[in-house]
């Protein structure tokens, strides 16, 4: 058995399962945790035969992290400002509730 996908989204497993599933691949879901833990990953397993096809069409159904156009370090930096504004913020409107 390969192992085709490895998450711990529990709707993007079963999507993938079905898809799978609907194509004619038998999968075996490496799941120990009896789904009862959403933080532990599951592996979806299909036969050697099956993988490249497996595979491709796992492909189409894991979305892909879109790319920012802003640069790590300017969002870091915005992120630090904002962080910064909240907490004058919280103390100006503190002060002026608590006298």
């Amino acid at each position: 058995m390969n192992l085709v996908l490895q998450s711990t989204d529990r709707v993007l497993i079963e999507s993938v399962r079905l898809a799978l599933a609907g194509e004619g691949i038998e999968v075996v879901l490496n799941d120990e945790s009896g789904a009862a833990l959403p933080f532990v990953p599951v592996k979806v397993l299909v036969s050697s035969v099956d993988f490249k096809r497996a595979r491709e069409i796992v492909r189409d159904l894991v979305p892909t992290s879109p790319s920012s156009s802003v640069p790590r370090a300017n969002r870091r930096f915005w992120s630090v400002v904002l962080l910064a504004l909240a907490i004058l913020l919280l103390i100006f409107f503190g002060n002026i509730l608590i006298g």
